[in-house]
Order: C-alpha cells, then sequence, then structure tokens
C-alpha cells in the first residue's frame, strides 16, 4: 500500500480576507496614530524559581484553617455518627452542641481562641465543659481520619505546611493546656 505525501508548495493555504477594521488594525484598539507604526514590542518573561521555597514558613493561619475545620466537621453530617454516642455519655443535646459550635466556630481566629474551646475550666457550667470534651474528641477523630482528604481536595495553597502540621495539632489538642504555640522558633 503505497501513500502519498504532500510538499509545503502542493497544499494550499487559504488565508480569510481581513475585515476593514482588522486591516486598520482598529481591532487590536491601536490608536489610529500608532496603527502605521511595525515596531515589535517585546513582553518580558519572567524566570522560574530558582531557589526552593520553604513549605512550613508559608502558612500562618494552619492553626485558624484547622480550628474551623474542626467546627465544621462537628456541625457535618460526617460527624454525625460520632457525635450521637458521645452525646449521649455527657448526657447533652447533640443539637445544642452543634448550636454552641456554630456561635463558637466565627471566634477562632488564633491559638488562644482555639484553645479556649478545648480547655475544660472549672467555673464553666457543666454543659460546656461537656461540649469542650466533645468538641475535643471530635478534633481528633477529624484530624486522625478527615484531615488528609480534607488538605488536599480544599484549595489551600500550603498543603505541605497543613499535612506536616497535623500530628503537632492532633498532641495539642489532646493536650490543650500545653497549647501554647505550633511552630518552634527557627531563631537560634
Amino acid at each position: 500500500m503505497k501513500t502519498k505525501t504532500q510538499t509545503k508548495e502542493e497544499v494550499e493555504v487559504k488565508e480569510e480576507p481581513l475585515s476593514p477594521l482588522q486591516a486598520e488594525g482598529k481591532h487590536l484598539n491601536i490608536p489610529a496614530s500608532r496603527a502605521d507604526d511595525s515596531t515589535e514590542y517585546l513582553i518580558p518573561v519572567r524566570a522560574p524559581r530558582t531557589k526552593q521555597t520553604n513549605p512550613l514558613a508559608g502558612s500562618k493561619n494552619i492553626v485558624k484553617n484547622y480550628g474551623k475545620q474542626m467546627a465544621s466537621f462537628c456541625c457535618s453530617a460526617l460527624a454525625m455518627p460520632y457525635l450521637v454516642p458521645l452525646a449521649s455519655v455527657h448526657k447533652v443535646q447533640s443539637s445544642k452542641f452543634m448550636e454552641w459550635i456554630g456561635e463558637a466556630k466565627a471566634s477562632i481566629d488564633s491559638i488562644t481562641a482555639l484553645r479556649n474551646l478545648l480547655l475544660v475550666l472549672p467555673h464553666d457550667e457543666s454543659d460546656v465543659k461537656a461540649f469542650k470534651k466533645m468538641f475535643q474528641r471530635l478534633g481528633e477523630i477529624f484530624i486522625k481520619y478527615f484531615s488528609v482528604n480534607w488538605i488536599f481536595s480544599g484549595k489551600m495553597a500550603d498543603r505541605m505546611a497543613h499535612l506536616k502540621f497535623r500530628f503537632k495539632m492532633l498532641r495539642r489538642i489532646k493536650n490543650p493546656e500545653l497549647f501554647t504555640y505550633l511552630k518552634q522558633s527557627t531563631k537560634a
């Protein structure tokens, strides 16, 4: 079986006629004084990064992101299989817990705010003590089983930083009295 190859001369290239606007250069929004100018302009090209960025230095909002997502998880349908048994153990209504965590979610903006939601204080009411213990347990469940999916399916830019601090967050949620910082100081 023979195949025929075409040369450039054999292939006819049909050019479409230019409209009057295209011929004058008006379709490019070029002023009439510069439409005749045949000067070519170079557009600068950005050089690629040569220095590797530190994945741990990028995110200042790791605690805030984890805290808000833990609160969202507590209010979601994914948490119901864990929430209902916890509510019965602590003898509180799950709907009241969801109201409490919904209001508290707006206040999570720092380590101190998240620590206050996790740390059971002696002067707290019995319901609030139960809510804090439930939030602590649901936060552990979120970080252990659901946080990786959240990190990689979300639109956050610092995925590696969030992934690396996952176990630090888990340790601090288990012991909220020690939750005073997340990152170690890099200064010697």
